[in-house]
């Protein structure tokens, strides 16, 4: 397969991969989605903008096309379209990890290593249309750059977070850092990540000197301090929108993160026990952080968050116009 030899550098038990799942996974998927009742109309779920979470009328939608049209097959086929790899990697306390990554490899020497990082409610599957991309612009021979793309602990094909133990960003860090310099970029990379994948990507680079910078998409911040007079200090009109999205989120739009971060176990029970209920908790977050709806398609096989899945060109100039800068 192109852009799949490892670099020169690279050292260790890199396998290649190949999503296949067991056929009856997939058919216990099926036979769940059938199964699952869609909530009676409510005055709640009746809204369709949104207001208070995901719509009947949608999830009903989302059903029918996930049992009559969807083909889990070809989105195999799509996936396994570019290459794959597993290897082992020990964090700092000496926890080995299945690390799964997609990988577009240069056989340019001078070829500079990325690598990015995504969050959650995504995958290594938002960055496909970075990597299809590419791959139309350049071949394994011209292509300037290492792109590599992994899998959180958890994620897709890497294996589980310690079940003794909590488990931090910081731990993920160390993790993907030791994936790059295995690799054989332990003289140098760039880091770039939106959502989690941006918290990753930053303690990449407060711990480790081989992460020369960062690329970020998504940034938290707290909100602009008053003056020592107490008065606001000037914000721009763009800011000020900003700072007004920030309220309403805030307000009316991260109840699942409080949720995640004080019950996580009990909506891990929940999410675990019913495909209807994840395409609902995440479909929502597909449906209110996107610009444009996404097809119903792009949401059961995808998620996101996002802009790599939505805006891969624009994301992809930004990212080349910072390594020019940063990169010498």
């Amino acid at each position: 397969m192109s852009f799949a030899d490892l670099p020169n550098g690279a050292s260790g038990d890199f396998k290649p991969f190949k999503i296949a799942i067991p056929k009856d996974q997939v058919e216990e998927m099926n036979t769940l989605i059938k199964l699952s009742k869609i909530a009676p109309q409510t005055f709640e779920n009746s809204f369709i903008d949104l207001k208070y979470g995901v719509g009947r009328e949608w999830m009903v939608k989302a059903r029918d096309e996930w049992m009559n049209n969807f083909s889990w097959s070809k989105a195999e086929d799509r996936m396994n379209s570019y290459p794959h790899f597993t290897t082992t990697i020990e964090d700092d306390k000496g926890t080995s990890f299945t690390i799964h990554f997609v990988a577009l490899f240069s056989k340019k020497p001078s070829a500079i290593p990325i690598t990015m990082v995504h969050g959650w409610p995504g995958s290594f599957l938002e960055f496909l249309p970075t990597l299809s991309l590419l791959q139309s612009r350049y071949t394994s021979d011209t292509l300037p750059y290492h792109v590599i793309i992994p899998s959180i602990p958890g994620y897709t094909f890497s294996s589980g977070p310690p079940v003794d133990r909590d488990y931090s960003l910081l731990s993920v860090a160390i993790v993907f850092d030791k994936l790059m310099r295995k690799l054989g970029f332990a003289s140098g990379y760039i880091a770039q990540g939106g959502d989690l994948g941006s918290r990753v990507v930053r303690n990449m680079a407060r711990q480790s000197d081989a992460c020369k910078a960062v690329h970020l998409n998504f940034l938290i911040h707290p909100l602009p301090p008053r003056a020592e007079d107490g008065s606001e200090l000037p914000v721009t009109d763009l800011d000020k929108k900003e700072i007004e999205k920030l309220t309403e989120f805030r307000s009316t739009g991260s109840g699942y993160s409080n949720m995640h971060a004080t019950r996580p176990a009990t909506i891990g029970m929940v999410l675990q026990s019913s495909p209807i209920a994840l395409v609902a908790w995440i479909g929502e977050k597909m449906l209110i952080w996107t610009d444009q709806d996404p097809p119903l398609e792009t949401i059961l096989e995808e998620g996101g968050h996002f802009a790599a899945l939505e805006k891969p060109e624009i994301l992809w100039k930004d990212i080349e116009e910072f390594i020019a800068k940063v990169w010498k």
